[in-house]
């Protein structure tokens, strides 16, 4: 029991601790637009020019922990390593993957999935099945397409109503795939049409 209580305490702190950091970075980065510009992000990796791929690689795995948009990582990435664009192709996917699924499994450890099945019952059964519909797998797959919405959050809430785990990813490999290959192909190509 007292274990339990150590536990359910650690992770209630922990859950505040990433509620506030997420919540940090979002304010900021609305305070300081400038914050997600690529070019200034490309100006202070630079510094680290022999870690650099290590750098580069471990942001791309954490910052959808506090729940920022890939886009601006991948552009990055294709700006820094003009000459690899396959690694940052596969780092960025990497990337995606990786915070994708632990977000899914975020709400469950931090017992989300069990509080809205406590107090929502009848509604949560409805979105389960219309989340695992056929349906939806198109939906997810549009939305990780999309370059504008947070395919990290559409993780986090499937991971929360526990929508069938394979479905998910599939549709998100699918989505995902192009828009990353878009982002890191065609960033040079842009910058020197514009």
């Amino acid at each position: 029991m007292l274990q339990t209580l150590k536990n359910s305490s650690f992770k209630k702190t922990l859950f505040i601790f990433w509620m506030f950091s997420v919540l940090t970075f979002f304010g900021y980065s609305i305070y300081n637009p400038s914050l997600l510009d690529h070019e200034k992000m490309k100006s202070t990796l630079e510094q680290y020019t022999e870690q650099l791929i290590l750098v580069y690689s471990l942001i791309c795995l954490l910052r959808g922990m506090f729940l920022l948009p890939s886009s601006p990582f991948v552009v990055l990435g294709a700006l820094l390593f003009p000459n690899e664009l396959w690694l940052v192709f596969l780092i960025s996917l990497i990337g995606i993957f990786s915070s994708s699924i632990i977000l899914y499994y975020f709400s469950s450890f931090f017992g989300l999935d069990k509080y809205f099945k406590n107090n929502f019952p009848e509604k949560i059964k409805k979105i389960q099945a219309e989340m695992n519909s056929p349906k939806a797998f198109w939906l997810i797959v549009a939305w990780s397409a999309f370059p504008f919405v947070p395919t990290d959050l559409m993780c986090y809430a499937a991971g929360t109503i526990r929508m069938n785990f394979a479905r998910m990813v599939t549709a998100m490999i699918i989505g995902e795939i192009p828009l990353v290959y878009l982002y890191v192909f065609c960033t040079q190509k842009a910058l020197e049409w514009f």
